[in-house]
């Protein structure tokens, strides 16, 4: 992640389904507040690359004592095997990114 915030985490996981060409996202916020992967909005970008889209409802900031929404966006490179990830958080000024190299498991 290239922010000092959180809001992305240093883990994420993309369930791809191939044969459907659709997507579920999950990382260590997703199983704190859902307990469970979420669906993706997923759009064909070019050659093996999607566009993948999220939402996280009700993200607790300690120091606020709120809850806030956050709006993820994602490049899913499937050639280069990289995931990039960008967020806005609701209320917050700062655009949180994230970019990693995927290491592909069949299950």
């Amino acid at each position: 992640m290239f922010t000092n915030n959180g809001w992305i985490a240093p883990r994420v996981m993309v369930l791809w389904d191939d044969s459907t060409k659709t997507a579920k996202v999950y990382d260590g916020y997703i199983h704190q507040l859902v307990g469970e992967p979420l669906s993706a909005k997923v759009e064909h970008r070019k050659g093996n690359s999607y566009d993948l889209a999220w939402r996280v409802n009700d993200i607790p900031v300690s120091n606020a004592r709120t809850k806030v929404d956050g709006l993820y966006s994602a490049v899913f490179d499937m050639d280069k095997s990289t995931l990039s990830i960008r967020g806005v958080i609701t209320g917050f000024a700062n655009a949180p990114r994230g970019r990693g190299k995927c290491k592909v498991q069949q299950g």
